[in-house]
């Protein structure tokens, strides 16, 4: 989504947003200047910031209302059709840039998806773009596929474990995060724990 928001999109893009990516598109519309500081400690709560993107109660830019997983997903097809209606039958349509759907693994289980897919004019639209959050869907497989040999308390302690220092790690690397001697050596702690539950296992 930062790359998308921060160096792709244009002023004609629109995107259907996955539910459970809100507070993201929350955080990156208050860093573009579309939302108030004052929203950002409300998430969940009544009439302000919602856990799924809602055109009608957000008070910040929300291109489609995705709290259905399903019609979320599609929302960018059937947006894109019908622009192609409209600037085929009026002259004066706007301009359209292109229609993005952002999915996970949630999305995938739902039938609309693949009916979809599987329509011929479908394959026809250039304007449509679906991109598939392809990190969050192989950690999860990871996470299946350590249970099917550590029990659920373990599998889940060194999923989170890796994910959690591969992400610190990733921030000093890039400089988005401090690098300290504790810092450093909290990180090798969390590892050769992370380690010790598997080979204690």
């Amino acid at each position: 989504m930062v790359a998308l928001w921060f160096h792709a999109l244009t002023a004609d893009d629109r995107v259907s947003v996955k539910p459970h990516a809100a507070p993201v598109l929350h955080a990156i519309n208050y860093l573009l200047g579309d939302l108030d500081a004052k929203y950002l400690t409300t998430l969940r709560s009544q009439g302000v910031l919602q856990s799924y993107p809602s055109r009608i109660k957000d008070p910040d830019t929300v291109d489609f209302s995705t709290g259905s997983v399903g019609i979320g997903a599609t929302a960018a097809l059937w947006a894109a059709i019908a622009h192609r209606y409209v600037e085929s039958h009026f002259a004066d349509a706007p301009p359209a840039g292109r229609f993005i759907s952002l999915l996970g693994d949630a999305e995938l289980d739902e039938g609309a998806i693949w009916e979809a897919v599987a329509d011929p004019q479908v394959a026809s639209l250039g304007e449509l773009l679906w991109v598939f959050v392809v990190a969050i869907t192989a950690s999860m497989v990871g996470l299946a596929y350590a249970m099917r040999t550590l029990p659920v308390g373990t599998a889940y302690a060194v999923w989170v474990g890796i994910r959690a220092a591969l992400t610190v790690f990733y921030g000093m690397t890039t400089g988005s995060e401090p690098v300290s001697l504790p810092k450093i050596l909290l990180l090798v702690g969390l590892i050769g724990c992370v380690i010790g539950l598997k080979v204690d296992h």
